[in-house]
C-alpha cells in the first residue's frame, strides 16, 4: 500500500522561494530496514555518508553507496531499503518551494537521474551539518542564513551538470545587457559572466534570440536612446554617451538601426 506523507507544522511558504522544513542526521537505521513506498509533498535531499541500500523512484531502481547525493520530488513514489550487513547512514534535509524543483530540474535531476555529481556530495553534507547546528536559532538573521545555505545546496547540484534549460543562462545574459549597456561592455564580458566561451556563447545566444549578441546589444542601446530622445531634452552627445555609444558613431549607428537620423526620429515621433 502506498502511503501519502504530509510534512506537519510546515512553516508558512514565501511564495515559490526555497524554504527549509527539517534537517537531520540519519544515523539510526537498522540493517535491512525498509521505508515506503511513500508519496511526499516535499523535496528531499540526502547524502549517503556510509553503508549501502536501494532507492526506488516511480519504479526506477538505484543503488546507494557512500559518497552519493540524491534528491526526490513531490508526488514521486519512493521506496528505500537498507543493506542487511552495512546499513545506510547519512544526512538529509526537507525543502519546500517551487523554485527548488525548478533548479533541481535545470541541474538534470529527475526520477530517472536523481543523483548529483560526485563533487556535490561533500559540499551538501557540510551545509546540512551547518543547518543542523542552527536548530533553535530564530529571527530574521537566522532565516536569511538558512535561505542562503539552501541556495548553496541547490547551486552545488549544478556542479558537473549540463544545464539544458536555456532560461537560466539566457536570463543572466539579458540581465547583464540591461544592467551594463551604458558601459563599455563586450560580448566576452557577458560570456564570462554566464560561464561560457565567447564563441560558444555567441552561437547559442543567436540560436535563442535570433540575432548575435553584439547586434542585440546595439539594438538595446538604440532602443534606450530613442526613448531618451523623446522623453528628455538631452543633447545627442549626452544621449550617445549615456547608452554606451561613441558620439562620433552614434548618428550612423542610429540610422542603420532605425532607418532615419536621430533628429528626424525626434521630430517625427516627438509630435506624436
Amino acid at each position: 500500500m502506498v502511503t501519502y506523507e504530509y510534512t506537519k507544522n510546515k512553516k508558512k511558504s514565501r511564495g515559490d522561494e526555497p524554504i527549509l522544513y527539517y534537517c537531520k542526521e540519519d544515523a539510526d537505521i537498522k540493517p535491512g530496514a525498509v521505508f515506503g513506498p511513500v508519496i511526499r509533498d516535499i523535496y528531499v535531499i540526502e547524502c549517503n555518508t556510509e553503508g549501502y541500500g536501494t532507492l526506488r523512484i516511480n519504479g526506477n531502481e538505484f543503488k546507494l553507496k557512500p559518497g552519493c547525493c540524491y534528491a526526490t520530488f513531490p508526488g514521486q513514489v519512493t521506496f528505500l531499503t537498507s543493506d542487511e550487513v552495512y546499513p545506510r547512514r547519512g544526512f538529509f534535509c526537507i525543502l519546500g518551494g517551487a523554485r527548488v524543483g525548478e533548479i533541481l530540474q535545470s541541474a538534470g535531476i529527475s526520477e530517472k537521474s536523481p543523483f548529483a555529481s560526485p563533487e556535490t556530495f561533500e559540499i551538501v553534507t557540510e551545509i546540512i551539518k551547518k543547518l543542523i547546528e542552527m536548530k533553535g536559532e530564530n529571527g530574521l538573521g537566522a532565516e536569511l542564513r538558512r535561505t542562503a545555505y539552501i541556495y548553496e545546496i541547490l547551486s552545488a547540484f549544478m556542479l558537473g551538470r549540463c544545464v539544458n534549460d536555456k532560461d537560466i543562462w539566457l536570463e543572466r545574459a539579458l540581465g547583464f545587457f540591461e544592467a551594463g549597456y551604458q558601459n563599455n561592455i563586450s560580448v566576452g564580458d557577458i560570456a564570462a559572466d554566464v560561464g561560457f566561451d565567447r564563441c560558444y556563447f555567441s552561437l547559442i545566444f543567436k540560436e535563442a534570440m535570433g540575432v548575435p549578441p553584439h547586434k542585440y546589444l546595439t539594438s538595446l542601446r538604440i532602443e534606450k536612446a530613442s526613448k531618451l530622445l523623446l522623453e528628455t531634452d538631452a543633447s545627442i552627445a549626452e544621449i550617445s554617451e549615456s547608452v554606451g555609444i561613441d558620439p562620433s558613431n552614434f548618428s550612423r549607428t542610429f540610422k542603420a538601426e532605425m532607418g532615419i537620423s536621430p533628429m528626424q526620429y525626434k521630430k517625427r515621433h516627438g509630435k506624436e
